[in-house]
């Protein structure tokens, strides 16, 4: 066979590799043996070859070719009558579809394999998130996306569509209900078999998390601490143990009645801790005066305990940073309460929880001893770095724009310990009458 001939004839011939590549390359671009193709940095091998066909390549350093006119020089004599075409097919093990071709295949490919997933999920959450997200490329498109094409690229999409069928079967399983509470691990292994398949490090996890900020109209969880708690909304604890929030003076309820246990602690005048999984098992909590007092830091509030606990007042510590426990014991308190009392450092980390805590809570939340007169009285020496300060550039909120305008201005840090007289006072105040 003639073709076959020709592909030895130029595998045994490697300076001609450049050109039958440059030549491949314009047929996969425009499907046909036409136009032009051009080499750079000519050896002396391929100006041999190129100079037949005009005398100017025989000293070019770079040459632009007419594809014509090398093929009606190269299918002459020994190889006259030769497909050229087949010679490409055989030379590069390829079947000759353009890139357009090739392209509009693979899409067809992929569209495919997500239709298929979605029918199967017909009427179902992950349906309706799986549309949204490759419709509108958002909620998770370009993880989906990524990991489509490097699985193609492997070849093995049927590992991926295994691990997004774990995925999309995980959402519809979810409660997204806080009374029905699951164990990350647990759920992990119900679905899969792995307790570490939905881990927030693995690409399931990520994709899961994805899915569930569809649902939940979110965000996706810009650290740690968001994601437990987009978590927790789907019916899921991330870890029931590493979160904790530190309280003093509140009632634990439950269906049933008050666990006196919990304010057995008040009356010795120690403070309790609750972690996550604790606060999975309490249905409400009362605080004194309906009141509730909320420090920041540890050694603050304990030092407001030792000098009011004879007043029993309900204080809790966020700890420098509003975990999850936080949020889910206060939301199991607001139904109840009439005011909270929040205090922090006066840094970008102190504003943050304010303005989290105010947004959440509106008009229940009080900023107590947290405005610029206070700062005023209590300003560090600690300059606030340029990165702790960015993050107070998307805070919007009124209540606060004052305190942030005046700790722009200054750039230094003040902190609560400063105003513990102050604290104490007022909370015996609320608390004794």
């Amino acid at each position: 066979m003639l073709e076959k001939e020709a592909v030895k004839f130029f595998q045994d011939r490697k300076e001609y590799e450049r050109i039958l590549t440059a030549i491949f390359e314009k047929y996969k671009s425009i499907g046909k043996l036409s136009g032009t193709f051009q080499l750079k940095e000519l050896n002396d091998d391929e100006r041999r070859i190129l100079a037949p066909i005009h005398h100017k390549y025989f000293a070019a350093k770079e040459a632009k070719v007419s594809v014509k006119k090398f093929l009606d020089h190269f299918c002459s004599g020994r190889f006259e009558g030769l497909d050229f075409t087949k010679v490409l097919a055989i030379y590069f093990k390829d079947n000759l579809t353009t890139y357009r071709e090739e392209k509009e295949g693979k899409k067809i490919k992929k569209e495919e394999f997500f239709k298929e997933l979605i029918n199967i999920n017909k009427g179902t959450k992950s349906e309706l998130w799986l549309q949204e997200a490759l419709e509108n490329k958002g909620f998770g498109y370009n993880i989906l996306i990524k990991n489509y094409e490097a699985y193609s690229k492997d070849n093995k999409l049927e590992d991926f569509k295994l691990l997004l069928s774990a995925v999309l079967n995980g959402i519809n399983s979810l409660t997204f209900s806080a009374s029905a509470l699951e164990s990350l691990p647990i759920f992990s292994s119900r679905i899969t078999k792995d307790p570490h398949y939905f881990d927030m490090n693995t690409t399931a996890g990520k994709i899961l998390i994805h899915g569930i900020c569809y649902i939940l109209k979110t965000e996706f969880p810009k650290d740690a601490e968001e994601t437990a708690e987009i978590l927790y909304s789907a019916g899921l604890l991330k870890d029931e143990i590493s979160s904790y929030v530190a309280t003093f003076g509140l009632k634990a309820y439950k269906e049933e009645g008050e666990l006196e246990f919990v304010y057995g602690f008040t009356n010795m005048g120690e403070p309790l801790i609750f972690t996550l999984g604790n606060l999975s098992k309490i249905d409400r909590f009362i605080c004194n005066k309906n009141r509730l007092f909320i420090f920041e830091n540890p050694s603050l509030f304990n030092e407001v305990i030792k000098r009011t606990a004879e007043f029993k007042p309900s204080i809790v510590c966020t700890s420098g940073q509003l975990k999850l426990a936080s949020v889910v014991l206060l939301d199991k308190v607001v139904q109840e309460v009439e005011e909270i009392y929040y205090s922090g450092d006066f840094d970008p980390e102190g504003i943050l929880i304010a303005n989290k805590l105010k947004l959440r809570y509106g008009d229940k939340l009080k900023l107590w001893r947290f405005d610029v007169e206070d700062y005023l009285k209590v300003i560090s020496n600690k300059f606030i770095s340029d990165i702790s300060r960015a993050k107070l550039n998307n805070i919007q909120n009124s209540a606060l724009e004052p305190l942030i305008k005046k700790l722009e201005d200054i750039g230094k840090a003040g902190y609560q310990e400063m105003l513990i007289e102050e604290y104490v006072e007022d909370v015996i105040k609320v608390s004794s009458t």
